[in-house]
C-alpha cells in the first residue's frame, strides 16, 4: 500500500508471517522510499500476537489509516492507526479448524498496540446464506463514494 491509501509517505507491506513454524501471526513491513523497498531496506515493522486463535491468523488487508493526532506534523507511522482486515483459525464443536473473519487495529506500529476481535457479522450472516466452509481473504474497494468488499467463502 502507499500514496492516497497512506497518511504518511513510503510503502507499507501487511503480510502473514510464520515465525519459527508457531503458525501464521499478522505483520507489517514500512519502506520510507520505493528505492528502500527494491534494496530490502526496512524503516519499520511490526509482529503481533496471535489473541483470537493459538493456531492462525492471517491473510490481513488495509482498510483504513488515520493519524492519531490530527493536529500533529508528524507523518510517520508511529503517529499512525492502521485498521486491519484479517481472518482467524477458530475451532469448531466438531473439532475441524474454520476460517473466520475479524477486523484489528494497531497503533503508532506498536505491536503492544494490538487489539483484534472477529468480525461477528460476516461470521453469523454468510453460513446462514449457505457458506459453511471457510470464510477466507477479503479485499476492500471504493466505488462511488462508497466501500465494497470482495470476500472468499466456501
Amino acid at each position: 500500500y502507499g500514496g492516497a491509501d497512506l497518511p504518511f509517505s513510503g510503502i507499507l507491506l501487511l503480510y502473514e508471517a510464520n515465525v519459527e513454524g508457531k503458525g501464521p501471526s499478522v505483520a507489517g513491513t514500512w519502506f520510507a522510499t520505493e528505492d528502500d523497498l527494491l534494496e530490502g531496506k526496512i524503516s519499520q515493522q511490526f509482529l503481533t500476537s496471535r489473541t483470537l486463535s493459538g493456531n492462525a491468523e492471517g491473510t490481513p488487508n488495509l482498510i483504513r489509516a488515520t493519524t492519531m493526532d490530527a493536529k500533529s506534523s508528524d507523518t510517520s507511522p508511529q503517529n499512525c492507526v492502521l485498521t486491519i482486515g484479517m481472518h482467524y483459525f477458530d475451532k469448531r464443536e466438531s473439532g475441524e479448524m474454520i476460517d473466520q473473519q475479524a477486523y484489528a487495529v494497531i497503533k503508532g506500529f506498536d505491536s503492544a498496540q494490538w487489539r483484534a476481535a472477529p468480525c461477528s457479522i460476516s461470521n453469523a450472516y454468510l453460513p446462514k446464506q449457505g457458506y459453511l466452509g471457510k470464510l477466507g481473504a477479503r479485499s476492500s474497494f471504493m466505488y462511488n463514494g462508497r466501500l465494497f468488499y470482495v470476500m472468499e467463502v466456501q
